[in-house]
Protein backbone atom coordinates (compact mmCIF):
# COMPACT_ATOMS: atom_id res chain seq x y z
CA UNK A 1 0.00 0.00 0.00
CA UNK A 2 1.32 2.94 -0.94
CA UNK A 3 0.75 6.40 1.32
CA UNK A 4 2.85 9.39 0.60
CA UNK A 5 6.35 10.37 0.02
CA UNK A 6 7.32 8.03 2.70
CA UNK A 7 4.86 5.56 2.54
CA UNK A 8 5.26 3.15 5.75
CA UNK A 9 4.81 6.17 8.16
CA UNK A 10 2.05 7.46 6.64
CA UNK A 11 0.02 3.89 6.37
CA UNK A 12 0.91 3.27 9.74
CA UNK A 13 -0.98 6.33 10.89
CA UNK A 14 -4.09 5.21 8.70
CA UNK A 15 -3.74 1.80 10.39
CA UNK A 16 -3.52 3.48 13.79
CA UNK A 17 -7.28 4.97 13.15
CA UNK A 18 -5.95 8.01 11.81
CA UNK A 19 -7.30 10.74 9.31
CA UNK A 20 -6.49 12.82 6.00
CA UNK A 21 -7.51 14.97 3.86
CA UNK A 22 -6.70 16.34 0.37
CA UNK A 23 -6.59 19.58 -0.86
CA UNK A 24 -6.64 20.02 -4.85
CA UNK A 25 -7.77 23.41 -4.47
CA UNK A 26 -6.67 25.89 -1.81
CA UNK A 27 -9.01 26.13 1.49
CA UNK A 28 -8.94 26.00 5.39
CA UNK A 29 -8.05 23.35 7.53
CA UNK A 30 -9.43 23.05 10.93
CA UNK A 31 -7.05 21.54 13.46
CA UNK A 32 -8.63 18.71 15.26
CA UNK A 33 -8.36 19.49 18.94
CA UNK A 34 -7.51 16.63 19.74
CA UNK A 35 -4.61 15.08 17.66
CA UNK A 36 -1.40 13.85 18.61
CA UNK A 37 0.49 14.54 15.41
CA UNK A 38 0.03 15.64 12.16
CA UNK A 39 1.76 15.31 8.68
CA UNK A 40 1.38 17.22 5.78
CA UNK A 41 2.48 16.78 2.28
CA UNK A 42 2.96 19.44 0.23
CA UNK A 43 3.68 19.79 -3.97
CA UNK A 44 4.30 22.96 -5.79
CA UNK A 45 2.69 23.90 -9.36
CA UNK A 46 5.07 22.64 -11.87
CA UNK A 47 5.70 25.41 -14.76
CA UNK A 48 4.52 25.01 -18.72
CA UNK A 49 6.55 24.85 -21.51
CA UNK A 50 6.71 27.57 -23.32
CA UNK A 51 5.01 27.64 -26.93
CA UNK A 52 7.01 27.58 -30.37
CA UNK A 53 7.41 29.64 -33.09
CA UNK A 54 5.70 29.84 -36.39
CA UNK A 55 7.87 31.16 -39.32
CA UNK A 56 10.75 30.63 -37.54
CA UNK A 57 12.40 26.20 -37.51
CA UNK A 58 15.10 27.24 -35.03
CA UNK A 59 12.34 28.54 -32.09
CA UNK A 60 10.97 25.31 -30.12
CA UNK A 61 9.41 26.52 -26.61
CA UNK A 62 12.05 25.29 -23.69
CA UNK A 63 10.40 22.67 -20.92
CA UNK A 64 8.73 23.59 -17.30
CA UNK A 65 10.39 23.13 -14.05
CA UNK A 66 8.52 20.76 -11.90
CA UNK A 67 7.47 21.77 -8.60
CA UNK A 68 8.90 21.09 -5.09
CA UNK A 69 7.64 18.69 -2.43
CA UNK A 70 8.02 18.28 1.19
CA UNK A 71 6.37 15.64 3.73
CA UNK A 72 7.19 16.85 7.46
CA UNK A 73 5.24 15.87 10.61
CA UNK A 74 4.75 18.36 13.80
CA UNK A 75 4.35 16.09 16.79
CA UNK A 76 2.97 18.92 19.31
CA UNK A 77 0.06 20.48 16.96
CA UNK A 78 -1.61 23.00 19.86
CA UNK A 79 1.23 24.63 18.91
CA UNK A 80 -0.56 25.19 15.48
CA UNK A 81 -3.07 28.03 14.76
CA UNK A 82 -6.59 26.77 15.05
CA UNK A 83 -7.46 27.39 11.78
CA UNK A 84 -4.91 27.00 8.68
CA UNK A 85 -5.03 28.74 5.28
CA UNK A 86 -3.80 25.97 2.70
CA UNK A 87 -2.82 27.43 -0.97
CA UNK A 88 -2.72 24.54 -3.87
CA UNK A 89 -0.20 26.02 -6.22
CA UNK A 90 -1.68 25.87 -9.73
CA UNK A 91 0.35 24.15 -12.77
CA UNK A 92 1.20 27.05 -15.07
CA UNK A 93 -0.83 27.44 -18.20
CA UNK A 94 0.54 26.72 -21.50
CA UNK A 95 0.65 29.62 -23.96
CA UNK A 96 -0.59 29.39 -27.19
CA UNK A 97 1.51 29.52 -30.28
CA UNK A 98 0.93 32.27 -32.90
CA UNK A 99 2.57 33.17 -36.66
CA UNK A 100 5.01 35.68 -34.44
CA UNK A 101 7.36 34.82 -31.62
CA UNK A 102 7.05 32.14 -29.24
CA UNK A 103 5.98 32.51 -25.90
CA UNK A 104 7.66 31.60 -22.58
CA UNK A 105 5.90 29.26 -20.37
CA UNK A 106 4.32 30.47 -17.31
CA UNK A 107 5.74 29.63 -13.46
CA UNK A 108 3.85 27.20 -11.56
CA UNK A 109 2.21 28.74 -7.91
CA UNK A 110 3.75 27.74 -4.53
CA UNK A 111 1.67 25.69 -2.09
CA UNK A 112 1.80 26.59 1.48
CA UNK A 113 0.43 24.95 4.73
CA UNK A 114 0.09 28.67 6.56
CA UNK A 115 3.60 29.99 7.40
CA UNK A 116 4.40 26.34 8.49
CA UNK A 117 5.52 24.94 4.96
CA UNK A 118 5.64 26.05 1.55
CA UNK A 119 6.82 23.89 -1.52
CA UNK A 120 7.95 26.47 -4.74
CA UNK A 121 6.32 25.63 -8.16
CA UNK A 122 8.49 25.25 -11.27
CA UNK A 123 10.09 28.65 -12.81
CA UNK A 124 8.95 30.47 -15.92
CA UNK A 125 10.95 29.62 -19.12
CA UNK A 126 12.79 32.49 -21.08
CA UNK A 127 13.53 31.81 -24.28
CA UNK A 128 15.88 28.78 -24.97
CA UNK A 129 16.14 28.46 -21.30
CA UNK A 130 13.83 26.02 -19.32
CA UNK A 131 11.78 26.82 -16.45
CA UNK A 132 13.93 26.74 -12.78
CA UNK A 133 13.44 24.05 -10.23
CA UNK A 134 10.92 24.82 -7.63
CA UNK A 135 13.41 25.56 -5.23
CA UNK A 136 13.71 23.72 -2.02
CA UNK A 137 10.62 23.88 0.54
CA UNK A 138 10.87 26.07 3.56
CA UNK A 139 9.56 24.31 6.92
CA UNK A 140 9.02 25.40 10.17
CA UNK A 141 10.78 24.50 13.16
CA UNK A 142 7.51 23.55 14.83
CA UNK A 143 7.28 20.63 12.19
CA UNK A 144 10.12 18.08 11.48
CA UNK A 145 11.20 17.63 8.06
CA UNK A 146 10.96 13.88 6.69
CA UNK A 147 11.56 14.41 3.20
CA UNK A 148 11.75 17.71 1.36
CA UNK A 149 13.60 18.16 -2.17
CA UNK A 150 13.67 20.89 -5.24
CA UNK A 151 12.02 19.74 -8.32
CA UNK A 152 14.17 19.33 -11.60
CA UNK A 153 14.36 22.42 -14.43
CA UNK A 154 12.99 22.07 -17.58
CA UNK A 155 14.99 21.43 -20.58
CA UNK A 156 16.62 24.07 -22.67
CA UNK A 157 16.50 24.12 -26.49
CA UNK A 158 19.94 24.32 -27.44
CA UNK A 159 20.40 20.97 -26.04
CA UNK A 160 20.26 17.72 -28.07
CA UNK A 161 18.27 16.34 -27.14
CA UNK A 162 16.65 18.24 -24.87
CA UNK A 163 15.67 15.72 -21.98
CA UNK A 164 13.96 17.47 -18.73
CA UNK A 165 15.66 16.98 -15.69
CA UNK A 166 14.81 14.04 -13.37
CA UNK A 167 14.46 13.57 -9.83
CA UNK A 168 15.66 11.01 -6.76
CA UNK A 169 13.65 12.88 -3.96
CA UNK A 170 9.89 12.75 -5.21
CA UNK A 171 9.68 16.00 -6.43
CA UNK A 172 8.49 17.27 -10.23
CA UNK A 173 10.36 16.32 -13.01
CA UNK A 174 11.42 18.86 -15.93
CA UNK A 175 9.65 19.35 -19.64
CA UNK A 176 11.23 18.41 -22.30
CA UNK A 177 12.14 21.48 -24.88
CA UNK A 178 11.67 21.40 -28.90
CA UNK A 179 14.63 21.04 -30.86
CA UNK A 180 16.03 24.15 -32.70
CA UNK A 181 16.90 21.35 -36.03
CA UNK A 182 13.93 21.22 -37.80
CA UNK A 183 14.23 17.55 -38.37
CA UNK A 184 14.45 16.65 -35.32
CA UNK A 185 11.85 15.00 -32.84
CA UNK A 186 10.76 16.72 -29.90
CA UNK A 187 12.46 15.88 -26.34
CA UNK A 188 11.47 13.93 -23.68
CA UNK A 189 10.11 14.86 -20.16
CA UNK A 190 11.92 13.98 -17.01
CA UNK A 191 11.11 11.02 -14.39
CA UNK A 192 10.04 11.38 -10.92
CA UNK A 193 11.22 8.73 -8.80
CA UNK A 194 10.93 7.93 -4.97
CA UNK A 195 12.24 5.05 -3.88
CA UNK A 196 10.41 1.85 -5.49
CA UNK A 197 7.62 4.38 -7.16
CA UNK A 198 8.37 6.43 -10.10
CA UNK A 199 6.55 8.09 -12.99
CA UNK A 200 8.14 8.07 -16.35
CA UNK A 201 8.49 11.51 -18.58
CA UNK A 202 5.77 11.32 -21.61
CA UNK A 203 8.27 10.86 -24.87
CA UNK A 204 8.65 13.99 -27.33
CA UNK A 205 6.53 13.96 -30.71
CA UNK A 206 8.43 12.87 -34.07
CA UNK A 207 9.61 15.28 -36.21
CA UNK A 208 6.52 17.40 -37.80
CA UNK A 209 3.18 17.99 -36.91
CA UNK A 210 3.26 15.23 -34.38
CA UNK A 211 2.71 16.33 -30.29
CA UNK A 212 4.73 15.24 -27.05
CA UNK A 213 2.92 13.20 -25.19
CA UNK A 214 1.76 13.58 -21.74
CA UNK A 215 4.05 13.14 -18.38
CA UNK A 216 2.89 10.11 -16.19
CA UNK A 217 0.97 11.09 -12.94
CA UNK A 218 2.56 10.53 -9.88
CA UNK A 219 1.86 7.58 -8.24
CA UNK A 220 -1.92 8.22 -6.97
CA UNK A 221 -4.20 5.08 -6.65
CA UNK A 222 -7.18 7.47 -5.21
CA UNK A 223 -7.85 10.66 -4.41
CA UNK A 224 -10.68 9.07 -1.98
CA UNK A 225 -10.31 10.36 2.02
CA UNK A 226 -9.67 6.31 3.01
CA UNK A 227 -7.51 4.97 0.72
CA UNK A 228 -3.46 5.38 -0.48
CA UNK A 229 -1.87 8.62 -2.71
CA UNK A 230 1.47 9.45 -3.80
CA UNK A 231 4.54 7.88 -3.58
CA UNK A 232 6.35 10.25 -6.29
CA UNK A 233 5.31 13.44 -8.28
CA UNK A 234 3.97 13.71 -11.94
CA UNK A 235 6.82 13.40 -14.83
CA UNK A 236 7.93 15.98 -17.44
CA UNK A 237 5.61 16.64 -20.24
CA UNK A 238 7.41 15.40 -23.97
CA UNK A 239 8.00 18.07 -26.29
CA UNK A 240 6.67 18.53 -29.69
CA UNK A 241 8.54 17.82 -33.24
CA UNK A 242 9.43 20.35 -35.16
CA UNK A 243 8.60 21.27 -38.65
CA UNK A 244 11.19 21.47 -41.08
CA UNK A 245 8.83 22.14 -44.21
CA UNK A 246 5.80 24.34 -44.44
CA UNK A 247 2.86 23.41 -42.32
CA UNK A 248 2.73 23.20 -38.44
CA UNK A 249 4.76 21.53 -35.87
CA UNK A 250 3.76 19.37 -32.73
CA UNK A 251 2.21 21.29 -29.25
CA UNK A 252 4.03 20.17 -25.93
CA UNK A 253 2.00 17.84 -24.04
CA UNK A 254 1.16 18.50 -20.09
CA UNK A 255 3.40 17.72 -17.04
CA UNK A 256 1.99 14.59 -14.49
CA UNK A 257 0.29 15.50 -11.66
CA UNK A 258 1.41 16.51 -9.26
CA UNK A 259 4.38 19.09 -10.08
CA UNK A 260 5.77 18.00 -13.71
CA UNK A 261 7.06 20.84 -15.99
CA UNK A 262 5.13 20.89 -19.27
CA UNK A 263 6.46 20.04 -22.44
CA UNK A 264 7.75 22.68 -24.93
CA UNK A 265 6.07 23.38 -28.39
CA UNK A 266 7.86 22.91 -31.68
CA UNK A 267 8.81 25.50 -34.19
CA UNK A 268 7.85 25.47 -37.47
CA UNK A 269 9.07 26.96 -40.84
CA UNK A 270 5.88 28.39 -41.89
CA UNK A 271 2.41 28.79 -40.56
CA UNK A 272 1.31 28.95 -37.23
CA UNK A 273 3.11 28.05 -33.85
CA UNK A 274 2.51 25.65 -31.22
CA UNK A 275 1.52 25.66 -27.54
CA UNK A 276 3.14 24.55 -24.90
CA UNK A 277 2.33 22.07 -22.54
CA UNK A 278 0.34 22.61 -19.05
CA UNK A 279 2.33 22.51 -15.57
CA UNK A 280 0.85 20.06 -13.20
CA UNK A 281 -1.24 21.59 -10.20
CA UNK A 282 0.01 21.47 -6.83
CA UNK A 283 -1.51 19.14 -4.02
CA UNK A 284 -1.64 19.06 0.27
CA UNK A 285 -2.36 16.28 2.11
CA UNK A 286 -2.92 16.12 5.68
CA UNK A 287 -2.98 13.49 8.08
CA UNK A 288 -3.19 13.29 11.86
CA UNK A 289 -3.82 11.08 14.63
Amino acid sequence: MNNGLMPGFTEAILKAGGSQKIFLSSGLFNVPTDAKLIVVEAYGGGSAGGSGAGNAVNSPGAGGGGGACALAVCLAPSRLASVIQVVVGAGGTGPTGTSGARSNGPAGGATAFGSYISAPGGGATSGDTGGTAGSAPTISSIFTSIVSGAGAAGADTNNSPAVGGSTTNGAGAGGGAGERDGNAAGSAGGNSVNGAYSATGGSGGAFGNNSGNAGADGTFLSLSESSSGIGCSGAGGGAGGSQPVSGTAGNGNRGGFPSGGGGGGGSSASGTGVNGGNGGNGLVRVFWI
